[in-house]
């Protein structure tokens, strides 16, 4: 074993994993924050609703 810098193969393919890993999180983190806002601004418009016909 010796210990050079030059990342093996595997470590390479972990690191590309890695990185994929936190594109997908980024996604869902960006898809989830955009149902969170439609629900909200649904709720908002659906109470105004309310209020308006009240």
């Amino acid at each position: 074993m010796n210990n050079e810098q030059q990342p093996t193969p595997q470590e390479q393919e972990q690191e590309q994993i890695q990185a994929g890993v936190r594109t997908v999180n980024l996604m869902l983190l960006v898809l989830g924050g955009g149902v969170i806002l439609g629900i909200l601004y649904g709720l908002a418009k659906f109470v105004s609703l309310i209020v308006a016909a009240s």
